[in-house]
């Protein structure tokens, strides 16, 4: 392929290496170590239980499928209700879903998802988790959390690569002229505004989790159109605020603001009201290994009930009675679970493969899924660059990229010799699968260009400081609420099976730890109400 063709593709032609399977290329720097799990669980399925040994027969009241966070935590829930007799089974080598985490001799570093805003104080199981995870120390006189120091985000917290230099911050300022200036301020003034807004039914116009947001009308109308028709529709035109809203539609979405609700691109803005007595609202908690840290503390509390490489092949459904085929990954054993409840917490997706009705999507306005490439860095030394120190987030201005953190933040040492970014990038542009069809014999050395090329721009010796470079390819990533989605999930209208337990964040439209983490408590609520 020829190298205009590939740009022109955009970034999107990563994706196809989500078919490729593990690449390692001795005497390269760079590694491909991650597949699309449609694909993967397709292949598995097909190849694995052509070679299956005798089935074996287990029971179990609750059996979960899927250890990302919702499952992990309806787990951690019905543990801490006393609940014991239950199964989580996980196909990959290690459990997190989007919260997955790696390691080399530098550094931890996220494999995903690598933060946690200040919660809102309106769900109290999440601030029991951080308080028993030691995130949450104590409470001042006024009631207000009191968080570890070490976890939340050190300074200097963000800077932005812009006119050839780093300013503080990423929202544009440095170069910008006033009426730019002015536009931005409208902007953020229209969202304190939606911050604070409530609906005729009391409730807060755009909360999270998502499910505690209103069900008035005045707000649900913003689920009609796209994102970029409000901006537009409010004479928002401003070249460094629409580059801005795009990052972050990318960041949390996976998509771009044409393709996003209005109300999704709002929420982004609106739904953060954490406080604390020794941090403010727009503060944030991370870890090295990004969420990974707080997918540990979940898989402490209920380890011995974890079996990973065991991939949930088919469900059938027989009255009271569910029964699971399941296949060891690394044994090549197929052992058949019945249980009397059973808990999807996969993406509706996948559930639909193992239901095998290729409709069930469809009981939800169909999202497509955002596709992300991750790339961990291992450099030499810390790179250089003109105006704002190295940051926790270092975002370029103009980039189809969204940055690279800084993995060796945290560490309280203050000189690294060699530290660890996580570079992250939404693949974003035409129909992801067509594009998944058009760029499936891109090599792996196509995505190390990408990455080096983007952060060259900043970076002009990047290719010499880099010592290697892990490639992450998540296929479906996180879901992307195109317009009137949150309509359907607000009103609760998913029309999933009444038999069959389903958590998962995509029963939100919001693809964040909150989210994860309330679909599985709410799911584990459920399943306690039956059992008493």
């Amino acid at each position: 392929m020829k190298r205009k063709e590939f740009l022109m593709l955009g970034t999107l032609g990563a994706l196809a290496a989500c078919g490729t399977g593990n690449i390692f290329r001795k005497g390269d720097t760079y590694t491909l170590i991650q597949e699309d799990p449609a694909k993967k669980f397709g292949h598995m399925l097909r190849d694995g239980l052509q070679k299956a040994t005798a089935v074996q027969k287990k029971e179990k009241r609750i059996l979960i499928i899927g250890a990302g966070i919702s499952g992990l935590s309806a787990a951690w829930m019905l543990k801490k209700q006393g609940i014991e007799d239950f199964v989580v089974l996980e196909l990959e080598k290690q459990p997190g879903g989007n919260s997955a985490y790696g390691k080399n001799d530098v550094s931890a570093y996220p494999l995903g998802a690598h933060y946690l805003p200040l919660p809102n104080r309106n769900y109290p199981e999440l601030t029991e988790f951080l308080e028993k995870s030691g995130i949450i120390s104590g409470y001042d006189p006024a009631g207000l959390p009191v968080y570890n120091e070490n976890y939340l985000c050190h300074e200097p917290e963000e800077r932005l690569f812009i006119r050839n230099q780093w300013q503080e911050g990423l929202v544009p300022d440095y170069g910008l002229n006033a009426e730019d200036r002015a536009e931005i301020k409208r902007f953020f003034a229209y969202m304190e505004r939606f911050k604070e807004a409530r609906g005729t039914d009391g409730k807060e116009a755009f909360a999270i989790p998502v499910e505690y947001s209103s069900r008035d009308e005045a707000w649900l109308a913003y689920d009609d159109i796209s994102f970029a028709g409000w901006l537009q529709r409010e004479n928002f035109r401003s070249p460094a605020l629409l580059w801005y809203a795009e990052y972050c539609m990318k960041d949390d979405y996976g998509t771009v603001p044409e393709k996003l609700s209005a109300w999704n691109g709002i929420h982004y803005f609106a739904c953060h009201k954490g406080k604390a007595a020794n941090a403010v609202s727009s503060d944030v908690l991370t870890w090295p290994e990004g969420n990974g840290f707080l997918m540990e503390k979940l898989r402490s509390e209920v380890q011995e009930h974890i079996l990973l490489k065991h991939m949930a092949c088919s469900v059938s459904l027989d009255g009271t009675k569910k029964t699971v085929n399941v296949l060891r990954t690394d044994t090549q054993q197929s052992i058949e679970y019945s249980c009397r409840e059973l808990v999807m917490a996969v993406p509706l997706f996948i559930a639909a493969r193992m239901l095998n009705k290729e409709d069930f999507p469809q009981v939800l306005p169909r999202m497509p899924y955002g596709s992300w490439l991750l790339a961990n860095l291992t450099l030499k030394r810390e790179p250089g660059g003109r105006g704002f120190p190295l940051s926790w987030d270092n975002v370029l201005y103009g980039s189809r990229g969204l940055g690279y953190v800084n993995a060796c933040h945290q560490n309280l040492q203050v000189v690294h010799d060699k530290i660890v970014i996580t570079y992250y990038h939404a693949l974003t542009g035409a129909d992801p699968a067509e594009l998944r069809k058009k760029a499936e014999h891109f090599d792996a050395a196509e995505w190390n260009r990408l990455v080096m090329d983007d952060l060259r721009t900043a970076h002009p010796d990047i290719g010499q400081l880099t010592e290697h470079m892990e490639l992450r390819l998540l296929g479906h990533a996180m879901p992307s609420p195109v317009p009137g989605t949150m309509r359907r999930v607000l009103a609760g209208k998913n029309e999933l099976p009444a038999d069959i337990h389903f958590c998962h964040s995509e029963l939100s439209g919001y693809s964040v730890f909150e989210e994860a983490f309330y679909q599985g408590c709410e799911c584990a609520r459920r399943l306690i109400k039956i059992s008493v």
